[in-house]
């Protein structure tokens, strides 16, 4: 429907400016690229094509799409770039700009024409209720501007969260942050606010046979938490991460600024890609109101291959030789072997998870079962179900307070090497091992706090050596002093840290995070 409204409004526009049109229109990703013909010997004929041009780029915005899917913004189409974006939004890409280039050294001149945009101050008397729970976009800037001009502290949590005990601040609630607002499967997306729990909304999807390409163990969690944390399940390896899914946001920045950044589109290259960067921020850089995320069909079936395995080192080598197999595997994940499962007892168990087509999930599963056949090895178990995402959402959906949980990310060349050397200290924990992210997952319910301290800083000590990291995902509330949870600081901090002083100058969005 939309695009039958966009060719009707080309038409139109063309009719009353005089002009022949010819269109190409790309199913694929629903680019529809309109051909003006022009007359080179006719100078007005020139202009009133540019005329034109740009009442389709309004039309286009009009339509909710965007400027351009190809090649940027760069010069043709920079005094396009107003009519997508409000001038907080360009200021923000612009704070970008003069944070990463602040002599103005690279391609001056492409996208933005002129100095850094300003933006109005929002000026607001009283301070908002705590705990504040704004309903909207509009309200969250009145109480976020309060707070960042009085200098109160905020932390960001979800209805269904406890407030930190170690965070003296205020609290804000997303918990009316609520519901569905866009549904359109035409063109593949749905939008909803960033305090719905994210179950709610596959809840919604189930039986019109669609899904959202994401997964999270804890049943409580909602939109935003999910994105504000950037925690990937196994099944990336077949839909990509969660800033793959993301097509656009609603934020409101420390300081006020509401913004509305990327569109529902497949392909959109107008302008800096925000979204991304906001995912994984843990809230330190604006409040997520809501987000517009992609959504694709239900597999008509998934299926999985258990396999048994005595030896971590053997368990490595055969998960390798089936990653080397997966076309349409949705998880290849190694873990010791929990109760409940119908298999051979062994140390740990090695599960294959493929879905889509079940001509498909069949062929890859034949090809993985001849493999295994291939190498002497009896014939795994074979279910219907996502038992590679479950065994991930055993170990980390364990609800103790007294739980220790890490998540080490290591090049997935250095992990095999990484897990053997560590198997000792390893044995003392369970994990789950996601081979083709290069994730170790381990959980454990530690007695002694000393020991496990330092049983951490070695597991982040030969992590760091290999290339890689070691954070800790929740730890006991009594370890927060002595723990240290990110264990490096990133390369990039302090261009971080330019940023979160430039959105949030006030420092009031959950202070003490890993921008410190």
């Amino acid at each position: 429907s939309t695009l039958a409204q966009a060719l009707d409004t080309t038409n139109q526009i063309c009719d009353r400016y005089r002009l022949q049109v010819g269109y190409v229109f790309h199913a694929g990703d629903g680019n529809l690229h309109p051909f003006i013909l022009t007359d080179p010997k006719n100078p007005e004929h020139f202009q009133r094509a540019h005329q034109a041009g740009r009442e389709f780029m309004q039309a286009v915005v009009d339509l909710g799409g965007s400027i351009t899917g190809e090649h940027g913004v760069g010069i043709e189409k920079r005094p396009y770039l107003g009519l997508m974006y409000s001038p907080e939004e360009l200021s923000i890409m612009q704070d970008i700009k003069q944070v990463f280039d602040p002599e103005h050294l690279l391609n001056p001149g492409k996208i933005f024409a002129g100095p850094p945009a300003s933006h109005a101050s929002h000026n607001a008397e009283l301070l908002p209720p705590d705990p504040f729970a704004p309903g909207n976009a509009a309200e969250a800037v009145t109480g976020l501007a309060a707070l960042s001009q009085a200098r109160q502290p905020i932390y960001i949590r979800s209805a269904y969260a406890a407030p930190d005990a170690s965070f003296s601040g205020r609290t804000l609630s997303t918990g009316r942050l609520h519901g569905i607002s866009t549904y359109s499967p035409q063109d593949l997306y749905i939008t909803a606010g960033a305090g719905t729990p994210f179950q709610e909304i596959q809840a919604f999807l189930e039986p019109k046979g669609w899904q959202v390409a994401m997964h999270s163990p804890w049943p409580d969690i909602t939109l935003g938490g999910i994105l504000a944390s950037n925690i990937n399940a196994p099944l990336r390896m077949r839909y990509g991460s969660l800033r793959d899914q993301v097509l656009a946001m609603t934020v409101v920045l420390g300081d006020g600024r509401s913004i509305h950044v990327g569109r529902p589109v497949v392909k959109n290259v107008a302008g800096y890609d925000i979204p991304k960067l906001l995912i994984g921020s843990q809230g330190t850089l604006g409040l997520i109101v809501d987000a517009t995320l992609k959504i694709a069909p239900q597999p008509r079936l998934r299926c999985s291959l258990l396999l048994p395995v005595s030896d971590l080192k053997r368990g490595l080598e055969l998960a390798n030789e089936c990653l080397t197999l997966a076309l349409i595997s949705s998880g290849i994940v190694l873990s010791r072997l929990p109760h409940g499962l119908p298999i051979a007892s062994a140390p740990y168990v090695l599960a294959y998870t493929a879905e889509g087509l079940p001509e498909d999930v069949n062929s890859e599963l034949k090809l993985v079962k001849d493999r295994l056949a291939e190498l002497g090895l009896p014939a795994p178990l074979e279910i219907e179900g996502q038992a590679a995402q479950d065994l991930w959402d055993q170990l980390l959906a364990a609800d103790s307070e007294k739980q220790l949980a890490l998540r080490i990310g290591l090049p997935p060349k250095a992990l095999g090497n990484y897990l053997v050397a560590q198997e000792a200290r390893l044995q003392s924990s369970n994990f789950v091992v996601d081979i083709a992210s290069g994730l170790l997952y381990t959980t454990s319910t530690p007695v002694e706090a000393d020991n496990s301290i330092q049983s951490v800083e070695e597991l982040r000590k030969s992590a760091l050596a290999a290339g890689g990291y070691a954070v800790v995902l929740h730890a006991p509330d009594d370890w927060s002093r002595r723990l240290d949870r990110w264990g490096y600081p990133s390369q990039t901090l302090a261009l971080m840290q330019q940023l979160k002083a430039r959105w949030d100058p006030a420092g009031i969005l959950n202070p003490g995070g890993f921008l410190v």
